[in-house]
């Protein structure tokens, strides 16, 4: 709680007591704690009380001996209100209560000035309620609402509710400000309720708001939350009149409880607030928060500030020696405000940021997979990417084994929220080094076409043996449909040497890739990956054509005359027996879209595939050879033509 501002809401009460009319004259009190003034306070009313101890009881007891009109007569002219208030708590609370009755709201009010609660609580709940609202109504036309204050905690709830509607808003902040037991301030507001807005709206327009932060200081979490949503929703104007009362009476300890409690919405409208990204502010709010234990309260406020005030509060964050840095962090583990912690972190500097994930704690298995399961939950791995590139090897290692651990349709949602980020490159190879290549494998077919690039480029940067082995474990997991598409997306010069290392002249392996390519109907992309194969490899794969159906080689056909891959086609079901040249061969002869194929024979088709249909031209159909024939002359390939219908 703000002390300063309890102790202003005492010694205001005390001048009450001392008859002292402007409470600024005990200003110099407030350097004490609430608690001594209220102790003084309480000491002094005793004295005043007990001082005429004796005389008071002889009062009480003739007032005894008369009837009850007799007496109020005499309590009005004779005692008057000072005395009467003074002899209250030695009367019985029934004839109090009948002796009030008869009583003037005015008079009453008066000697409600003098009360003590703390003497009359027996009498207090047996006054009824249409006389605590005459009696309220004239308290409140004398600016007496430290009396007010003095009574919340006695009365009824009954009584509460009915002299708060004689009340306007202002009252009831002022009447709030001044409660003798703050316990009971939430009860109060839950009366209230309805009311809030303009209480807090009270507070803007007659700059009160030490009443309205002191509220906010005695309240429980839930009224905090409720008071500062409705700060935000009633407008810029109130905001920055909040943050300047609150930064003048230096109340950031208050005000940063209440920012954590309130509602997502109310905080992005709060944190977009320019005042509050001035430097004297951030200065004072990140003192309190590092110096006062609000470390926690502060961070949900981190979330939804811009750029450049996140920067500041990062810096200051990290201006801290690296165990109260890691004390820090472990602060936001514990509380589970990752969501908070990794936008800091990425503000950060490139250096305050790799200092802080070579921390030990950053290395604590536990903490990594908390980072993980946040950026799950919350959709933070475009942001989370730079500080998983600062951590150490070993962090990295251990963070990859958290990764795993996650459900697939997290690490898809990772993956895919990293592809569009600068840092996709800490993602993937992170897959590709700590062991999910075969995680990150089947995800890239969702890629973009800019975005496999991307990764084929990450992939292809490793050694042949390292390429060697991403190639094996693919497949080995039977995931051809995936890494096709990635050999795709390489560069010539990369596709050459993947398809020139010794895992891609396996037998069993080619007819992985051809048995897949045919299955997902994937030709147009297996087969620029074929036509890299060394020359040596090719009657490997050509002799994997057999086993395909006459539907698969007919896809395979048309998918080459549809690119520019039917020397690649063609030369490789060439290369084939005669058995299997004889399949290929009807399968050309008899397509219904023949011309499509023949118009693949382009003028860039290489000479080995006509040299290879004039070297085979006895095995081929009649009509099929007539037609290849009359494609070459078109060509001007007029040699080619002589030779494929010569005898």
């Amino acid at each position: 709680m703000n002390g300063k501002l309890l102790a202003r809401a005492e010694t205001t009460k005390l001048a009450r007591l001392l008859d002292i009319s402007d409470p600024d004259a005990l200003e110099f009190l407030i350097e004490l704690s609430p608690e001594a003034i209220r102790a003084f306070r309480e000491r002094a009313t005793d004295l005043l009380f007990d001082a005429d101890g004796v005389k008071l009881k002889r009062v009480a007891a003739a007032a005894k001996l008369v009837p009850t009109p007799i007496a109020a007569k005499a309590a009005e002219r004779a005692f008057g209100p000072g005395l009467c208030a003074a002899v209250a708590a030695q009367v019985e609370p029934a004839r109090a209560v009948d002796i009030a009755k008869a009583l003037p709201p005015r008079f009453l009010a008066e000697a409600t000035i003098q009360l003590d609660p703390r003497r009359t609580a027996q009498i207090i709940p047996r006054v009824p309620t249409p006389m605590v609202v005459a009696v309220a109504r004239e308290l409140l036309s004398r600016g007496e609402h430290v009396t007010l204050g003095r009574f919340v905690g006695v009365v009824s709830e009954e009584m509460m509710r009915a002299a708060a509607e004689v009340m306007d808003d202002t009252d009831l902040l002022r009447t709030g400000y001044l409660l003798e037991d703050k316990s009971s301030m939430d009860n109060l507001l839950e009366i209230v309720v309805d009311r809030l807005p303009g209480v807090v709206r009270a507070a803007h327009e007659q700059t009160m708001w030490a009443e309205g932060i002191d509220l906010l200081d005695t309240v429980n979490p839930l009224n905090r939350a409720r008071i500062g949503d409705l700060s935000a929703q009633l407008g810029d104007e109130v905001l920055d009149s909040l943050v300047h009362a609150v930064h003048e009476l230096d109340a950031w300890a208050t005000l940063l409880p209440v920012t954590a409690a309130m509602s997502p919405q109310s905080l992005t409208l709060f944190a977009a607030r320019p005042i509050v990204h001035t430097e004297p502010i951030l200065t004072a709010i990140m003192d309190v928060a590092l110096n006062h234990g609000l470390w926690l309260d502060l961070l949900p406020l981190a979330i939804h500030l811009p750029a450049a005030p996140l920067a500041f509060i990062a810096a200051r964050v990290a201006d801290k020696p690296d165990h109260e840095l890691a004390d820090l962090i472990g602060q936001a583990d514990a509380a589970d405000l990752w969501d908070a912690m990794i936008p800091i972190a990425l503000a950060m500097t490139g250096p305050d940021r790799r200092r802080m994930a070579g921390l030990p704690i950053m290395q604590d298995p536990g903490v990594l997979s908390a980072i993980t399961t946040t950026c799950a939950r919350h959709e933070l791995w475009s942001q989370v990417l730079p500080l998983i590139d600062a951590l150490p090897e070993a962090g990295k290692k251990t963070l990859g084994l958290c990764l795993a651990e996650l459900g697939d349709d997290q690490r898809r949602a990772a993956v895919l929220a990293a592809a569009d980020s600068e840092n996709f490159a800490v993602l993937v190879d992170l897959a590709i080094d700590e062991g999910l290549w075969l995680e990150l494998l089947p995800l890239t077919v969702e890629l973009t076409g800019a975005q496999r690039e991307f990764v084929a480029a990450r992939v292809a940067l490793r050694s042949d043996d390292r390429l060697g082995a991403l190639i094996r474990e693919a497949d080995a997991a039977g995931l051809w449909d995936a890494l096709i598409p990635i050999a795709l997306a390489m560069s010539e010069a990369d596709r050459r040497r993947m398809a020139g290392l010794p895992v891609l002249a396996d037998p069993e392996v080619l007819g992985k890739v051809v048995a897949t390519a045919a299955e997902r109907e994937l030709w147009s992309e297996a087969l620029p990956l074929v036509g890299a194969l060394p020359e040596a490899v090719k009657p490997i794969i050509a002799s994997c054509l057999g086993p395909l159906g006459r539907e698969q080689l007919l896809a395979a056909v048309r998918a080459a005359a549809n690119s520019a891959d039917i020397p690649t086609l063609v030369e490789i079901a060439l290369a084939q027996d005669e058995t299997g040249r004889a399949r290929v061969l009807d399968i050309i002869a008899g397509m219904p879209d023949l011309d499509e194929f023949l118009a693949a024979l382009t003028p860039d088709i290489p000479d080995v595939v006509w040299d290879a249909f004039v070297e085979i031209r006895a095995e081929i159909p009649d009509a099929l050879r007539e037609q290849l024939a009359t494609r070459a002359r078109e060509l001007d390939r007029l040699d080619h033509a002589a030779r494929l219908i010569a005898e």
